[in-house]
């Protein structure tokens, strides 16, 4: 299964970027197709070297990548380094690297949250997770 990787970012948040990459409005503001791009990794446009460094600052700003296509159960690393195991009901798990702290969520709506969780636990969050 071929997975699609794009960049999401809250609205307010993207704004903020870009008065920061116009510059105050010195410059002009990326078009919407650029920015479209940009986020969505398309070729060639989103390749661009404007892209590359728009693309940068977004994710500086708060943007997080997301994958579809993945597999249930699949485990993986985000941008933030967290780990990541969605489930093909919706919930998902995702454990910070740095804090620790679990959080089982399904649909948006946290579920669980466990800080500096143990393995044991993190093996319940997955029992939890599947009979969601």
């Amino acid at each position: 299964m071929k997975k699609r990787e794009y960049i999401t970012i809250a609205p307010d948040k993207l704004e903020a970027v870009l008065r920061v990459y116009t510059d105050g409005g010195k410059k002009s503001k990326p078009s919407l197709r650029l920015i479209r791009a940009t986020l969505n990794y398309e070729k060639p446009l989103g390749m661009s070297k404007n892209a590359i460094k728009l693309r940068q600052m977004i994710l500086c700003g708060g943007g997080k990548i997301t994958y579809d296509g993945v597999t249930s159960e699949e485990v993986f690393f985000d941008s933030d380094g967290s780990w990541v195991q969605r489930y093909s009901n919706g919930a998902q798990i995702t454990i910070s690297k740095a804090t620790g702290k679990a959080v089982l969520t399904r649909n948006g709506k946290v579920k669980v949250e466990i800080e500096r969780a143990k393995h044991s636990e993190i093996m319940a969050l997955q029992k939890a997770a599947r009979e969601l």
